[in-house]
Parts: structure tokens; C-alpha cells; sequence
């Protein structure tokens, strides 16, 4: 799982547009799909959070 979680935020970290960024999206939607019963809701919540600053670091890069 950790990998996946890497890999995920490595996708955003290459962001160069925004339609990269919503497949990004789509990746981290499927990473929960795929490990939902891994998570209780603290790590779920943590998850999302480092997914929601990696998108908005990449959104900030296009940006600019």
C-alpha cells in the first residue's frame, strides 16, 4: 500500500496541467476504493489530507 501511496503522490508531484491533475484525482479515488478496508478514519483522514496538499502543490505549479 505504502508504494501505491507513493506512487499517487508522485503522479501529482509531475503535474503539468489540469487535466493531469484530475487523472491524478481519479488515482487517489481509486487508492481508497482499492484499500477502503485498510483504513480506519484517522489514517483514511491523514491520506487525504497529504493527497489534498500534493493536488494543491501541483494546481499552485500550473498556476503560476
Amino acid at each position: 500500500m505504502s508504494e501505491h501511496f507513493q506512487y499517487v503522490i508522485t503522479v501529482f508531484e509531475s503535474c503539468e496541467n489540469a487535466q493531469q491533475v484530475n487523472t491524478a484525482k481519479q488515482l487517489a479515488a481509486n487508492f481508497f476504493d482499492k484499500y477502503k478496508t485498510e483504513f480506519d478514519s484517522i489514517t483514511r483522514a491523514h491520506t487525504a489530507q497529504k493527497f489534498e496538499q500534493a493536488m494543491n502543490d501541483a494546481y499552485a505549479r500550473i498556476i503560476k
